[in-house]
């Protein structure tokens, strides 16, 4: 029985950092086309990524990042 509440918890914990991380994310520019999540974007697009997908992505010559942001924040104008 100790288990399974143990295992709830971990279960809660790792709910909680992927919470944390999901905060985290960068508007980029679409150097090729490319689907991300379930969105396709052409070359010239801009959109907002996870930072950790933004690292491996700018490597790769997929985007290139535009600024950094968080959650739900809007620039003035739009």
């Amino acid at each position: 029985m100790a288990k399974k509440s143990d295992e709830k918890t971990i279960k809660t914990d790792k709910k909680v950092e992927e919470t944390v991380e999901e905060k985290a994310i960068i508007k980029v520019r679409a150097l090729v086309n490319i689907k991300y999540d379930k969105d396709c974007f052409k070359i010239g697009d801009e959109f907002e990524v996870r930072t950790e997908d933004s690292e491996e992505m700018t490597k790769k010559g997929y985007v290139e990042s535009l600024e950094k942001t968080e959650k739900g924040e809007t620039k003035e104008g739009e």
